[in-house]
């Protein structure tokens, strides 16, 4: 194991070792691997050791930034990377754009695709997916213009993932059966990847047939991002029989991941099929499947403070808590009712109303609030979607702070002001 060849800590490399291509390579090599602290360790011995860096070693620590949301230090690269001059290569460009559109400032994405003239394949999509994941929909399908006409960029199958992407969340189904048909007039095969954005877009804009349609009449088997991407239309649309349907092919394809196992096991509730949904969740505890813990994270200089609904281990748990209770009575005021549908528990309503006040997005959102400057957005990592009452709930939460709330869930970005969000109620 790569995890094994060479530790972080280890000083007894041999000379010949010890130049910026190996440590770059090792770098890479750890930060391909998730191995994230180890990357950035070597990261910090090659510099301490003045071995130098280039191009391939500063986009590699990035990737590592952007995957772990680490603003700040990936601020302090983009540093270095302009004191290096390789802040131009288009390798670092991609990255530094990534970072920024991860990070929730899409505007540094911008600024550093606008500064790098000469542009690869790798930037133009780097930049398309940002545009698509903040919401900035036309803007995405403007560069796609510049890039294969102004720009003379041929694009790949990941450039149309980004464009089926950008029309599935803001529902726009005449446009992407536009690109997915320009995809194949192109030569490109779409993919399943591709297959379960369209199903996704599809269901989204609530085509629920249309989107059975194209599953049916797939070349390839549905894989479980297919599926996954039907069951969620159903859930938007409130179609408990197609749900329990999909769920049943689902139950079919026998090993499937505790993604699509929760989604499973929501679906038959959403139905009433409790005794379903109960034997799916006991299928998840037989096969040691456990169902991911919902995070929120926040990023104040080099700390990252980390919620869990209900969590109550914070050095800040009773300032962020009051500050919960001070929200609600003002969102109360200002008209906000909890939505209790999107708890699929058999419990009583008092219980649904507390399960979800403390979701780890609103004790992070609190945290923000009692700690940051009233000028400085709030940015909250997730690593699960946003459910539809924290979505409704951080309107208000704007509204009556007169806050910017950036929140980055496991598919996109939601930008809330003054009541509103950029996603338009559609996610």
């Amino acid at each position: 194991m790569l995890r094994h060849a060479l530790r972080p800590d280890d000083h007894t490399l041999p000379t010949a070792a010890k130049n910026v291509v190996s440590w770059s390579g090792m770098i890479y090599g750890y930060s391909q691997m998730g191995l994230h602290e180890e990357a950035l360790t070597l990261f910090k011995h090659a510099l301490n050791e003045n071995v130098g860096v280039n191009d391939f070693t500063l986009s590699s620590v990035l990737r590592v930034c952007s995957a772990s949301t680490l603003f700040e230090l990936g601020k302090q690269v983009h540093g270095l990377s302009f004191k290096t001059s390789f802040d131009s290569s288009c390798f670092v460009a991609s990255s530094l754009i990534s970072l920024y559109s991860k990070c929730g400032v899409v505007e540094g994405g911008y600024r550093v695709f606008e500064e790098v003239r000469v542009r690869n394949l790798g930037m133009w999509n780097a930049m398309l997916i940002a545009c698509a994941q903040h919401a900035h929909t036309w803007r995405t399908f403007e560069l796609f213009e510049e890039m294969s006409v102004g720009g003379n960029v041929k694009p790949n199958f990941i450039t149309f993932l980004c464009l089926l992407y950008a029309c599935s969340h803001a529902g726009l189904v005449e446009r992407g059966w536009r690109y997915f048909a320009l995809m194949q007039e192109l030569g490109i095969e779409p993919g399943s990847q591709h297959y379960a954005t369209l199903v996704d877009l599809l269901g989204r804009a609530g085509k629920l047939e249309e989107a059975v349609k194209v599953v049916e009449e797939m070349p390839v088997e549905p894989t479980e991002s297919v599926w996954g991407a039907l069951l969620t239309g159903c859930r938007i649309h409130g179609n408990a029989e197609l749900a329990s349907f999909v769920a049943d092919k689902v139950s079919e394809m026998g090993a499937v991941s505790s993604g699509i196992q929760v989604l499973l096991s929501n679906a038959y509730a959403a139905a009433g099929r409790w005794e379903e949904a109960a034997r799916a969740r006991k299928r998840m505890r037989d096969e040691g499947i456990k169902k991911e813990t919902g995070l929120s994270w926040v990023e104040e200089g080099n700390r990252v403070h980390t919620f869990a609904a209900g969590d109550r281990s914070h050095g800040k748990t009773l300032e962020i808590y009051e500050k919960l209770e001070e929200l609600g009575e003002e969102m109360a005021k200002a008209g906000y009712v909890a939505d209790t549908s999107f708890v699929l528990k058999e419990v009583d309503g008092d219980e649904k109303s507390m399960s979800i006040r403390y979701h780890s997005e609103r004790l992070a959102i609190a945290f923000g609030l009692i700690t940051f400057p009233p000028e400085r957005p709030i940015r909250v990592m997730k690593n699960l979607r946003v459910c539809g009452d924290c979505h409704t709930a951080i309107k208000f939460i704007s509204k009556c702070t007169g806050r910017v709330i950036i929140v980055r869930d496991n598919n996109r970005f939601h930008r809330f002001e003054d009541g509103k969000c950029t996603c338009g109620d559609y996610w």
